[in-house]
């Protein structure tokens, strides 16, 4: 294993190194006693450099090429006396300037090499360091990031887990680079967030990589490149401006409602219908806030610009609010619009800001719909499709909690609770019909679980599923006969969907809970055969697949619970 780090500063210093040669800056020199008159700092600091470079690659190439043992020591004893006179200079520059050397003292380059020193040095060293590091970064002669890199080396060093997530293992057998072992996944991002860090995700993403928990085992915490979710955007692009084929459902109140699906609701025309272009457009939000700093992310700005329009969002809301229109896409494509607005609302970009206001009207609009028709259910709408109202309550629900919406999420927790907490043994074994897309009894287990304390919970789906001790025979994967026809297609987006409910039911369980392991397994299964089937061959699935592998695959859905 190599250790590496994915913010370090030593990733600037090699080009700065190659240049201060070409110049004749650096000047090697051996472990010859210090002069004691006053250091340039900044001087020191580069020669210092050189020094901790000199044998160091030799020593690496020798090893590999199995020379003599004698030639490696007495290299590496060579570099070890080097190391310390590096230490007695830091020391020095220390001593001279009163604290840590930052940026304002030497400049960002040597600053940098002070913080390979400190690398160097011993677990002891280091203890008197970090205080003087934190007072740098305090008074901002350093990035607060640099400290908290150092802490994280600190604690490796002692074989203890890392505390900020920056230091990251690399298997030198396949190049897979997982984390340096931490705590928890919530830990780490506390630890973050209480310092002045931004979220662990968010800097991964800033650097196109991602990463994927499994729930509650947050040492099994992966990462992941962007290309995967970028291939999912691509779909996305490619049917956003498609106008036909189109399945258009409406109520005609007139001669002149018989318009084109571009004429109708100008923004959301695409990919085949107005759900499927809602959750289109929430796919590129995602992928886009992800990965900020991706060459696609530009593009996918680009067409979001020309959809999120106030002109085309007034005429959306226009079509709303015709008479005979109060069910349209009632209730999941409004439930993915909240979904999509709720993108928006945790998205710190301006433009994404400016789209938000943009699309409040339309989100308002049908906040109150939904508020109006819910209390009106006597009864909850248990089907595989797009009229089931567990899932749709889900995406509501977390919309209304993301935004702080607190009389709508009152609402779905207290008529979810009417509808469903007295389910018992729900008839999984009748799943699937041959067109689903959605599981009844597991998006009814994902609903719950986002409001319902730990121990109510485990106690309720143990009502609800007691089949889930059966082990993976209790659920197996969904078979899709023809990818063509569109409904029969429907059955890929359920492995999918159950995948990501799987999930988040174990996520929402005791650590020591034996069905977790039975949860995530299937969990797995589910999404390996339903992954495969997201290519874009046919646009039967095509057109709204990559908006269910990416709900699963960037896990939106977790954390989305009462514990």
């Amino acid at each position: 294993m190599v250790y590496v780090c994915h913010s370090s500063p030593m990733k600037t210093i090699s080009t700065f190194i190659l240049a201060l040669m070409a110049i004749g800056a650096i000047t090697f020199f051996s472990a010859s006693p210090v002069a004691a008159e006053p250091l340039d700092a900044r001087g020191a600091l580069i020669n210092a450099l050189s020094n901790d470079q000199l044998h160091r690659s030799d020593i690496k190439t020798l090893k590999s090429a199995t020379t003599k043992a004698a030639v490696v020591n007495k290299l590496e004893q060579t570099q070890e006396r080097l190391d310390q006179q590096n230490i007695n200079t830091l020391n020095r520059i220390i001593e001279q300037l009163g604290h840590w050397p930052g940026v304002d003292d030497v400049g960002e380059n040597p600053a940098k090499i002070a913080m390979i020193l400190f690398k160097r040095s011993t677990v002891e060293q280091q203890k008197s360091y970090l205080p003087l590091m934190l007072g740098a970064a305090k008074r901002q002669g350093i990035p607060i990031a640099w400290y908290t890199e150092a802490y994280d080396h600190h604690l490796m060093r002692q074989d203890l887990p890392q505390k900020f997530g920056h230091l990251l293992v690399k298997n030198e057998n396949n190049a897979i680079q997982t984390f340096y072992p931490f705590s928890s996944l919530n830990e780490v991002e506390q630890n973050r967030k209480e310092i002045g860090l931004p979220p662990l995700k968010q800097s991964m993403g800033e650097k196109n990589k991602l990463i994927r928990t499994k729930p509650g085992s947050f040492q099994d915490v992966e990462i992941q490149t962007a290309d995967q979710l970028m291939k999912m955007s691509e779909l996305a692009l490619k049917c956003l401006d498609q106008t036909y084929p189109n399945s258009v459902k409406h109520v005609l109140n007139n001669e002149v409602d018989a318009q084109t699906p571009d004429e109708l609701y100008p923004a959301f025309f695409g990919c085949f219908d107005w759900h499927s272009s809602v959750h289109g457009h929430w796919l590129l939000v995602r992928v886009a806030k992800l990965f900020p700093n991706h060459p696609q992310s530009a593009v996918i700005k680009n067409r979001l610009a020309a959809h999120f329009t106030t002109e085309k969002l007034q005429a959306e809301l226009i079509y709303f609010q015709q008479p005979g229109r109060a069910g349209f896409e009632r209730p999941y494509g409004l439930a993915w619009y909240l979904q999509l607005y709720a993108e928006l609302h945790e998205w710190q970009d301006p433009k994404a800001q400016q789209w938000l206001t943009i699309l409040k009207p339309l989100k308002d609009h049908i906040v109150h719909q939904l508020s109006t028709w819910i209390p009106k259910l006597a009864y909850p709408i248990r089907t595989g499709e797009h009229s089931q109202t567990a899932f749709a309550f889900g995406l509501a629900l977390d919309y209304a909690q993301q935004t702080e919406d607190h009389a709508f999420a009152d609402l779905l927790i207290k008529h979810s609770k009417r509808l469903y907490l007295k389910d018992t043994k729900c008839p999984i074994n009748y799943e699937p019909s041959g067109q689903d897309f959605l599981s009844a009894c597991l998006a009814e287990a994902d609903l719950m679980r986002r409001f319902m304390d730990q121990p109510s919970y485990t106690r309720w789906l143990k009502q609800f599923l007691p089949s889930i001790k059966k082990g993976q025979e209790w659920l197996p994967v969904a078979k899709v006969t023809d990818r063509v026809d569109g409904k029969l297609a429907h059955l890929d987006g359920l492995n999918i969907a159950r995948a990501w409910m799987l999930e988040g039911m174990a996520s929402a369980l005791p650590n020591d809970d034996r069905r977790r392991k039975t949860l995530l397994k299937l969990a797995h299964q589910h999404a390996q055969s339903g992954l495969a089937a997201v290519t874009g061959e046919h646009y039967a699935g095509g057109h709204w697949l990559g908006s269910f592998a990416t709900y699963y695959l960037s896990q939106r859905g977790l954390g989305q619970s009462q514990h």
